[in-house]
């Protein structure tokens, strides 16, 4: 099951990103993606041109990407 399919998201430095949508539409997946919680099939993640698609969560964290929750809890 394909869950993104042909996403092309760009968002620069200082930018702020909104990311809306109906229940069920992939927006906790693409977080999850984006942050390295999920694993990729197929595509890629880059930060400032450099891929980061098989990185672990830590990596990404500490390359600059960051995800945090609704509810934090440690």
């Amino acid at each position: 099951m394909t869950v993104i399919r042909d996403l092309d998201l760009a968002v620069q430095e200082g930018e702020f990103v909104g990311v809306i949508g109906p229940n069920g539409a992939g927006k906790t997946t693409l977080f999850g993606l984006v942050a390295g919680h999920l694993s990729c099939s197929a595509g890629r993640i880059a930060l400032s041109g450099r891929d980061v698609t098989h990185q672990r969560a830590e990596q990404r964290c500490h390359a600059g990407i960051g995800r945090t929750f609704q509810i934090p809890q440690p």
